[in-house]
């Protein structure tokens, strides 16, 4: 029996039929300007669809030497951000679970005092440049390799691993670290996974931290050398031969850039969606 249609499913539908058209509109128009030909652009004839389709302008941004570079400095800083932010944060967590942990609970309040309060921006910056660590990549990797939600969901996965199975190591002799290692790092692999994605979608699309730590262009990130690009047109051509100015539309190439920037993670999103919303649940409910 199919189930009757309701005025309030009528409204959802259409309000999130509204909300799909309002994210998804952005996208499709940029798409439609980087495809289309300059003197279309100009004139103002580009809407939802290419007009003078070509790819000329993704051509000449991925052939940018600028764009290249920032590309590179962005996988590095999101490879290794994710790694020493992902194994810090479980082997920091792993005592914590533990209910005998000498000064577990002082630690605990440490931490979710640092969810409400942090040092500041000054502070901050004073710190890295007293710890040599500015215009160095570990300035954007250090400071944000421990967060303290995420602290407190690994604690949480790790206290519904049954205990059974850890005191079965210690009677066959293994060590602390053995059993962290080999055993419940092993275990928890969907939460590695879900850590992993949440790190790497951070530091992808981080830009405020290396907008402070950076000064040197050479070590820009590609959302640091995107927002230079679509607030200067001088820098957008640094670097590149002046005359590309009059066969291409400077929109045409902003726009370009964003979809390229954006395509690595509409690739790896569907293939990941599921340790997203495993992500989100963990610590959610305490089995």
């Amino acid at each position: 029996m199919k189930k009757k249609l309701t005025w309030f499913d009528c409204i959802n539908v259409a309000l999130l039929s509204l909300l799909c058209i309002s994210i998804l509109f952005p996208f499709f128009y940029m798409l439609a300007i980087s495809l289309s030909a300059k003197i279309e652009v100009m004139q103002g004839n580009v809407f939802l669809f290419p007009r003078g389709f070509n790819l000329k302008s993704y051509s000449y941004m991925l052939s940018s030497s600028t764009i290249g570079l920032a590309f590179l400095n962005t996988l590095k800083y999101t490879v290794i951000g994710t790694a020493v932010g992902v194994l810090l944060t479980m082997i920091s967590a792993y005592p914590l679970s533990k209910k005998e942990f000498f000064g577990r609970k002082l630690f605990m309040k440490v931490i979710v005092f640092t969810m409400i309060f942090n040092g500041g921006i000054i502070p901050n910056y004073l710190l890295i440049l007293k710890l040599g660590l500015y215009n160095s990549m570990w300035a954007l990797v250090l400071p944000v390799a421990i967060n303290s939600v995420f602290i407190i969901m690994t604690i949480t996965f790790y206290q519904a691993i049954p205990k059974e199975i850890e005191e079965s190591a210690m009677i066959d002799g293994a060590s602390v670290y053995g059993i962290l290692f080999k055993i419940i790092m092993p275990v928890s692999k969907p939460l590695a996974a879900a850590l992993s994605l949440f790190f790497a979608m951070y530091h992808y699309n981080s830009y405020f931290l290396p907008l402070i730590y950076l000064n040197k262009k050479v070590l820009y990130p590609l959302q640091v050398v995107l927002k230079d690009m679509v607030i200067s047109t001088s820098s957008l051509m640094e670097n590149q031969r002046m005359e590309a100015v009059n066969e291409y539309a400077q929109v045409s190439l902003q726009y370009a850039t964003i979809i390229i920037s954006v395509i690595p993670l509409l690739i790896l999103f569907p293939i990941i969606q599921k340790y997203f919303i495993k992500g989100v649940m963990i610590g959610a409910v305490k089995g």
